[in-house]
């Protein structure tokens, strides 16, 4: 059961990274960014680099 989990979270993990590297991709794109809002682009962007990288923090604990 805890194998399963760590699976799950590892690729939801992966997936949250590539996201956010198409996400940086998408961004380069001036015609795609001037088109939204820069509020709701940074709390996309932000709040889904937080979370990944507090995944990544948490699960480096866990490690130990």
């Amino acid at each position: 059961k805890n194998r399963k989990v760590e699976e799950l979270l590892l690729k939801f993990l992966e997936t949250n990274l590539e996201t956010l590297i198409a996400q940086a991709v998408a961004f380069r794109d001036t015609e795609w960014i001037h088109k939204h809002k820069p509020s709701e682009i940074a709390v996309l962007f932000g709040v889904m680099a937080d979370k990944a990288f507090r995944m990544l923090d948490c699960m480096s604990w866990a490690d130990e």
